[in-house]
């Protein structure tokens, strides 16, 4: 592979991905290309290695504070991001993801962040303060893990799109979610407000 040659259709790209030892060649290859192009422009390019360390590759040095330890994409991404913010960066910052938990993530996060939070959508920016309101991004994490993600199955004749409706109509169904997450381990009271925010609002549509 170069860097001038056409990148490479879905499958072709899987294909490649499916053995460890190409991911660790194209992981060298993606580093040796953003070399060359940290000698040819003004631009600070970080390399991070997730897991491990994180290097500017334009003044060579290392910068301990974007490293992260965790091996999904989507919490580098994120953690990366908390970092940026805080250390002044001010730039709009664009994330090139489709993952459905990414949104859901960035609809949160850029309701709680100061600066520009935009998702890459084939060829449009969408910025992620958009997808949702305030009072809204406070139930979305748990709403999107309850209702059906990579962990979890979805419910019977029923969507994301009518559960989140229910959400919008009323403040209680907002209350019942509101302590999922922030306690391990998770207490009985938040098991009883889930097994009501389900019955009422999931099966019932009450609201």
């Amino acid at each position: 592979m170069k860097a001038e040659d056409k990148f490479p259709s879905g499958k072709d790209f899987h294909a490649l991905l499916e053995k460890h030892e190409k991911k660790i060649w194209l992981q060298a290859f993606l580093q040796k290309e953003f070399l060359k192009m940290a000698a040819t422009t003004f631009t600070e390019i970080i390399y991070c290695v997730v897991g491990s360390t994180a290097k500017n590759l334009t003044t060579d040095e290392v910068v301990p504070e974007f490293e992260c330890l965790h091996v999904e994409a989507d919490t580098a991404m994120f953690t990366i991001y908390n970092v940026l913010r805080p250390n002044g960066y001010a730039e709009a910052v664009v994330l090139d993801t489709e993952e459905t938990g990414n949104y859901v993530q960035a609809a949160c996060v850029a309701q709680r962040t100061p600066g520009i939070l935009c998702l890459k959508c084939k060829h449009q920016l969408i910025d992620a303060q958009c997808f949702c309101s305030e009072a809204m991004s406070a139930s979305m994490i748990p709403l999107h893990v309850l209702t059906g993600c990579d962990y979890n199955s979805v419910f019977y004749r029923t969507s994301k799109k009518l559960i989140a409706g229910c959400l919008k109509k009323s403040k209680e169904p907002h209350d019942l979610l509101a302590a999922c997450g922030m306690q391990l381990p998770v207490t009985q009271d938040v098991v009883s407000d889930l097994e009501q925010f389900v019955i009422r609002c999931v099966y019932g549509h009450m609201w």
